[in-house]
């Protein structure tokens, strides 16, 4: 399982602006009834900007709603932030040249207010569009100019952000050096602005990079910082992250046993949160390491594991669906009755709105529903398929063990027939005695004795037994050491 990069800031850090939570979203469109002015405005981008990555028609929606109200009270700063947003919309849609276009005004204003990190913002925000399409020279540019602006303007914060852009670029060139030289300079940033969660963004990208080029003990330097940062902060997703990438770095040097041990604390966390998605992730790695010890019974139960962890996943992911689906049709239908207590005459047009949203509410679930049957059906299929294989595997190690011992079991009788009986030895040598313990079913070691008696006396001479009288008589020994 390859690591994976955690470039957070693909995802647009602008302005300032935190994504809304989902949560907080209905709160706001209750302030927006109450409020007026300046405030308003802010409160319509703050919707803008939480529709933005889920419902991009509601984020076009307020959006237009706080540029009309920002034109209209002259408040060019904030027009310049929704102009913004609504690039991140048409970004999100893959409008890209619109968005350039939205990105170009909201520069434009900033530059006409002297407002600089407003003007360096697009900028980054167009070097993104440029590196979606892949288009580096375009995005260098735009990097470098916004790099630029921050070193003037010594604003650390967004000159990291660059940085981790230009690591970004390099990377998706294949240029890991480059990357790794940048993902740096953006940690040294970080570090120094105690910016906490892009310290833990830097590190793990740079651990990232010495994972791929082969820098083991880089790698493992970070991602144990890492682990303590998240321990520290209690980010317990984190802690899951950190044990597993550890284990991965172990298991690329062929270090089992240590992979383990960091996989099995990582398995502890995700059991204590729940985590499905990790756990998934977590337990195919362990899948394939006793694959990789030939193991193939550890190997197919920790694939279970990883395939039942994907089912739970996918049952939580449908949950929460149906329960966030659940909580805003209860929040609209508690809005239309008080709307009905306010105004008897829309009673109607109220109850075929509340109809309307259930039956979609019950469309969409039964969507999610058979999407998740899909899911899980292909997993089912490919599970049955590996499982066909590893059986078919075990098969073959048993008929090649039994090869083995059918063999070991011919040479025993090989063997056997070399060796002398005790009847044999007890008429030539009555005192003795035979230490003689093959460790397994053949020995390595083993004995031979044959006796060769005289020729016929003359007549009228006495032969005597063997101890007495060995002339003539001759008894041969041999004993074999294979060390």
């Amino acid at each position: 399982m390859k690591l994976k990069l955690s470039i957070f800031s693909l995802f647009l850090f602008l302005f300032n602006f935190k994504i809304v939570k989902a949560s907080n979203l209905d709160s706001l469109k209750y302030l927006l009834k109450e409020t007026k002015g300046i405030q308003k405005i802010e409160i319509l981008n703050k919707l803008c900007d939480g529709y933005v990555y889920s419902n991009t028609d509601s984020a076009m929606k307020y959006g237009q709603q706080g540029l009309i109200l920002a034109k209209k009270e002259r408040y060019k700063i904030n027009e310049a932030i929704i102009l913004t947003n609504i690039g991140n919309i048409f970004l999100q849609k893959g409008e890209y040249t619109k968005a350039i276009d939205k990105y170009i005004e909201a520069e434009k204003i900033c530059e006409t207010e002297n407002n600089r990190r407003g003007q360096t913002q697009p900028m980054i925000n167009i070097g993104v569009v440029y590196e979606l399409q892949n288009l580096f020279n375009k995005a260098l540019d735009q990097y470098n100019s916004a790099l630029n602006f921050c070193k003037e303007n010594k604003d650390k914060d967004l000159e990291a952000q660059v940085f981790t852009h230009l690591g970004s670029l390099y990377y998706s060139q294949k240029d890991k050096i480059k990357a790794l030289y940048y993902f740096n300079e953006s940690l040294k940033i970080n570090l120094e602005i105690n910016n906490m969660s892009r310290i833990m963004e830097g590190l793990n990208n740079v651990a990232v990079i010495n994972q791929e080029l082969g820098k083991y003990e880089e790698a493992l330097k970070n991602f144990r910082i890492f682990l303590e940062y998240s321990k520290k902060e209690k980010l317990k997703n984190d802690i899951i992250a950190a044990f597993h990438n550890i284990a991965l770095v172990y298991k690329d040097q062929k270090e089992y046993k240590n992979a383990i041990t960091y996989i099995d604390s990582s398995i502890l966390v995700g059991k204590e949160v729940k985590d499905f998605e990790k756990l998934q992730e977590v337990y195919a790695t362990l899948s394939e390491i006793y694959k990789e010890q030939n193991n193939i019974e550890k190997a197919f139960e920790y694939f279970q594991l990883s395939a039942a962890a994907k089912d739970s996943l996918i049952k939580q992911t449908r949950d929460k669906q149906f329960f966030e689906m659940s909580t805003k049709y209860d929040s609209e239908k508690k809005e239309t009755e008080n709307k009905l207590l306010k105004a008897e005459g829309e009673k109607h047009r109220a109850v075929t709105i509340g109809v309307s949203i259930g039956l979609l509410l019950v469309a969409l679930l039964a969507y999610f529903i058979y999407r998740g049957f899909r899911v899980q059906q292909q997993a089912n299929v490919l599970l049955g398929q590996q499982n066909t294989e590893i059986k078919e595997q075990k098969h073959i190690i048993e008929e090649k063990q039994t090869e083995i011992l059918d063999s070991i079991n011919y040479a025993k009788r090989l063997q056997d027939a070399i060796l002398p009986t005790q009847q044999n030895i007890d008429e030539l040598l009555p005192d003795n005695f035979v230490l003689y313990k093959p460790k397994d079913i053949v020995a390595g070691d083993f004995y031979w004795m044959e006796y060769v008696p005289a020729a016929e006396p003359a007549e009228g001479k006495k032969v005597l037994p063997l101890g007495e009288d060995l002339a003539g008589d001759v008894l041969l020994i041999a004993a074999a050491d294979s060390t």
